[in-house]
């Protein structure tokens, strides 16, 4: 594929509209936004005027620098204006008290909890005065049969204030508060039945409300032609882009598959929406003058099917692209594809300027890109003469193609890489094709029961296939390379290095391999710096694990977990709460583990012996409510680099400081409220730093 930028005007206008996301959003919207109006309008008229006036060509680089600035400077207000936080009546600048909202999506019930997004409407305070009030609040409401009676667009009545989602507690842990932030959601709640009620009211959009009957229904069709339990969660999830019902352990076989891109609604089921539709329309004949009614209906039927399906960001890169295409078949105009995504990307991002953060959106991208430009030249690579051969090294192709330009995002996002991707969608892509293709057979032909009911079986013996595929692909050796670690500079450096790769290969520019060369040694030497500063790192972390005790005492890339046995046996703390920052820090997966009730341990590195414990010539003490203080033979004070208080024990800080010269107090999460406000008030009285790792979170302390 040439590739010829002028070509692309989308594309030259997408690049700085997305430089004017990335500086508003990293600003924090602290620039004043009357000033941008000014700059936009005297661009706009200097643009104009200049189409009036006949400058030399070598002088037309002006009209780009201004169209640039301007789409950069567009970019910037645009982002400014949807910031929700910005405005007056955002609840993070209301008093506390009662809310009033409405239920913007449908509630997904989980185990315990049902979760639901709320807008605010107003809020009463302790006055009694309301005040009209905007924002989004995370709903977390406790399940029961009330709960059960939740749909989208109630209104109903908060009798708690929202609170602000809190950030990680560790390091490298999930940012679920930069996660939220990014769909333009401050505050979250945990609703018991007596913190909220009904109002009887009911305010939905009736798009929206339609869409979510229509999923309902065909969810209830899947069900009734002979899907059931697993193949019902993969097949709803394909089909609809429903995944609340999908098990933990199928998420996890697909991601370790590489094939987490068939769980999730895409251009491919767009694709096969279009030419279903369009095979329908095509038995209604070729005459031109219903060209128009054929576009209507094929631009209908996709933008609903996208409707349907949740409008995710894969769903609406494909469903824009193909209504640009649409359009353009209707005025016989001829499309370039790269141009095409970015005029969808620019209309999305346009619509909602923190698109741009989400990881499907730039998944998404960065897969199509993939194929369109490295498909041809992977598949060029090796000459295949046997049919069925070339076939299957095509699909490995194109997931080698889309592969290489989304492993480092995804590595810098998830930190494992599948590698056996290319195995695994030798089988799945076909398979999850026919997969689609006969699941949208059974919701069409659901009107006759036993054609749908014979379909539905053979739908539900593919799906089982596919997730046996999975599943083996899982258990095989080594199948998921984990805990990898890319930081974001060296992610975009590998970015830098295939650009560059792709620019040769396309237009043959030779002279590059010299920018590559100085890109590779950046990488390479920001690997080495890493490298050698996790080989040489000695520390102590006091982890944030909610009712628990868990210290990593850290010696290059060696560590030794002391942790109370609840810890130690949750896989899932270890995945939440531990293992980001042992990714990060480039430290084992699979640390020395010592129990708290372990009290004698020595392996050369780190020894305790009962509370006392002794790494790299520091001494460390971990006070519960059964240590004592004791004397010391020659009265001297021993110096602790940090206390570690664990466990309802009472303060004795005068006691301590008789024994020891504290540096630092540590109070972890298993302190009760009322004595670790004794401690605080204690310290601050001795003059001692004291860390709350349940206000503050995770502790670390380099030696």
């Amino acid at each position: 594929m040439q590739i010829d930028i002028q070509k692309m005007p989308f594309l030259r206008l997408l690049i700085p509209f997305i430089a004017g996301i990335l500086i508003a959003s990293q600003t924090e919207f602290n620039l004043d936004q009357r000033l941008l109006w000014p700059v936009l309008v005297f661009l706009l008229l200097f643009q104009l005027v200049r189409l009036f006036l006949k400058l030399p060509f070598s002088f037309r680089w002006i009209d780009g620098f201004v169209v640039s600035l301007f789409m950069l400077s567009l970019g910037v207000l645009n982002t400014f204006i949807q910031e929700p936080s910005t405005h007056p009546s955002h609840i993070v600048h209301q008093p506390a008290g009662i809310v009033l909202a409405r239920i913007t999506d449908a509630p997904e019930k989980r185990e315990l909890t049902t979760r639901f997004t709320l807008s605010v409407i107003a809020v009463k305070d302790s006055l009694g005065n309301t005040t009209k009030a905007s924002g989004m609040v995370m709903t977390f409401a406790a399940n029961s049969e009330k709960t059960d009676s939740l749909h989208y667009g109630q209104i109903i009545v908060i009798l708690k204030s929202p609170g602000l989602v809190e950030g990680p507690a560790n390091p490298g842990q999930y940012d679920y508060q930069a996660h939220l932030r990014k769909k333009g959601i401050y505050h979250q709640l945990f609703l018991k039945d007596i913190d909220w009620a009904f109002t009887g009211e009911s305010k939905p959009n009736p798009v929206f409300a339609l869409s979510y009957r229509i999923r309902d229904y065909l969810l209830q069709t899947l069900n009734y032609n002979g899907l059931d339990q697993d193949e019902l969660a993969v097949a709803s999830a394909i089909l609809l882009g429903y995944d609340d019902k999908l098990p933990q352990y199928l998420r996890k076989g697909y991601a370790a598959a590489g094939a987490m891109h068939i769980l999730c609604v895409s251009g491919l089921h767009v694709g096969i929406v279009f030419l279903i539709v369009n095979f329908l329309l095509g038995l209604t004949g070729k005459k031109r003058s219903l060209r128009i009614v054929r576009t209507v209906v094929l631009l209908a039927s996709i933008w609903v099917y996208a409707l349907i399906t949740g409008l995710s960001p894969s769903v609406l890169r494909a469903t824009v692209m193909l209504s640009f295409v649409l359009m353009a078949r209707l005025l016989n105009r001829r499309g370039n594809v790269i141009n095409s995504m970015a005029a969808s990307a620019l209309i999305l991002l346009i619509a909602e300027p923190m698109t741009l953060y989400h990881i499907g959106f730039q998944l998404s991208y960065l897969a199509v890109l993939g194929i369109v430009l490295l498909h041809k030249p992977i598949f060029d690579l090796i000459y295949v003469k046997n049919k069925f051969l070339r076939y299957c090294w095509e699909i490995t192709a194109v997931s080698i193609a889309a592969q290489v330009t989304t492993t480092p995002l995804s590595v810098y996002y998830f930190d494992q890489f599948p590698a056996y991707f290319w195995l695994s969608n030798l089988f799945l892509v076909p398979l999850s094709f026919l997969v689609i293709v006969a699941g949208m057979g059974v919701l069409l032909l659901s009107f006759v029961p036993v054609v749908s009911g014979l379909i539905g079986s053979l739908v539900s013996l593919m799906l089982y296939v596919l997730n046996f595929i999975v599943l083996q692909v899982e258990a095989l050796p080594g199948s998921t390379w984990q805990m990898l670690h890319l930081t974001l500079i060296e992610a975009l450096w590998m970015y830098v290095i295939l650009l560059i790769l792709i620019a040769i290969l396309h237009l043959n520019l030779k002279r590059a391999m010299f920018p590559v060369l100085l890109a590779v040694l950046a990488l390479l030497s920001s690997f080495s710096y890493r490298t050698y500063h996790n080989m040489h790192q000695k520390s102590v972390v006091v982890y944030s694990v909610g009712k628990g005790t868990a210290i990593s005492f850290v010696s290059g890339k060696e560590h030794v977990l002391l942790a109370d046995s609840a810890v130690l046996a949750s896989q899932k703390t270890h995945e939440m709460n531990l293992k980001g920052h042992w990714t990060q820090a480039g430290l084992s997966g699979k640390p020395v583990r010592v129990a708290c009730d372990n009290v004698l341990f020595d392996n050369g590195f780190f020894r305790r012996d009962h509370d006392l414990i002794g790494f790299q010539g520091s001494m460390f003490y971990l006070w519960t409510k059964d240590s004592e203080v004791g004397q010391h033979p020659d009265g001297t004070r021993i110096p602790i680099k940090m206390l570690i208080v664990r466990g309802n024990c009472p303060d004795k800080l005068n006691e301590i400081k008789e024994r020891f010269d504290v540096e630092m107090i540590v109070l972890d999460e298993t302190v009760p409220p009322w004595q670790r406000k004794r401690w605080v008030e204690q310290s601050k009285l001795s003059g001692i730093n004291l860390h709350d790792v349940k206000q503050q979170g995770a502790l670390i302390v380099a030696l």
